[in-house]
Order: structure tokens, then sequence, then C-alpha cells
């Protein structure tokens, strides 16, 4: 039977790839041995030197990596925690101030959440920064409205 093999490497997966292929390419210094790597039938992620069958220079291996990789089926997760969705601040700035703007907040706040859930980290952090963004323009421009009709209403009682 044939083994595929996954890397992981700071946000990105490659492969899979044969164990001949992941042989090559360490000599190659396409891959690392420290690389994160994952085939059917382990439980761990684990270093790609201490996986069975995989060669480093001369032969020899090194000592296997510290404790706490992922399990497996899980990307390892190298962003950080989830960005905020901003939706609370989005839906008020659509109520009380500009419902054009808030709406616009309202929908990159919707994506944050489900872009981070399919592993489209970089993607949910775009979408917070334009939540965040647009939640702020509206604030700002139900406040500039708000400030020019208390404005006019002063200066028509002169």
């Amino acid at each position: 039977m044939r083994t595929e093999i996954h890397i992981a490497r700071e946000s990105k997966q490659f492969g899979p790839y044969t164990l001949e292929e992941v042989n090559r390419n360490l000599q190659q210094g396409l891959l690392q041995p420290t690389d994160l790597a994952w085939h059917e039938g382990m439980t761990n992620w684990a270093a790609l030197s201490t996986i069975e069958g995989v060669t480093t220079t001369g032969g020899q291996r090194p000592p296997p990596p510290a404790p706490g990789v992922p399990p497996s089926g899980v990307k390892p997760d190298l962003h950080g925690a989830k960005p905020s969705n901003y939706l609370v601040s989005a839906i008020l700035a659509t109520l009380f101030c500009c419902l054009p703007f808030g709406v616009v907040a309202i929908v990159y706040a919707a994506q944050v959440d489900s872009k981070w859930n399919a592993g489209d980290h970089a993607g949910a952090q775009e979408a917070s920064g334009k939540a965040k963004l647009w939640s702020n323009v509206s604030a700002l421009t139900g406040v500039v409205i708000l400030g020019g009709w208390f404005l006019v209403g002063v200066l028509s009682a002169m």
C-alpha cells in the first residue's frame, strides 16, 4: 500500500507526497525535518523526521519533536485566535447611524466566522478589518448627519 504524506508548514499545507518524494524533497532542501507531517493511520501530526521511512542527511534521525502537535484531521493553527467579527457594532451602527454603510458592515461581519471555519484565516482577518471600518464609517456618518440637523435647527431658530 502506498502511503500519502501530508505536510504543513506555517499557514500552508502541501501534498500528499509519497515516501520517495518526501525523501527526495528533504535532500533537495524543499522540505525540512521539522515540518509537520501526517498520514493515514497516525493519531497526531508529528515532525517529518519522526515518520517511519523518512531519512534525513546521512540516514540519521534527529530527536523527536516536543509534544503538543494537533490530532489528525486538524490543521495546525499557526494564526492565533479568531478575529472579532464586529457584528454587534455593525448592527448598532445600522440601526442608529447610517443604514447603507451599516449593511455593508453587517455583510463583512457575517463573513468572518465562515471564512475562519473554512480555513481562510487571511480572509477572515480581512473581513474583520472591513467590518470594523464600515461600522466606524456608519457611526461617523450618523454623527455628522445628526450634527448637521442640530446646526440647521439652531441656525433656523435664530
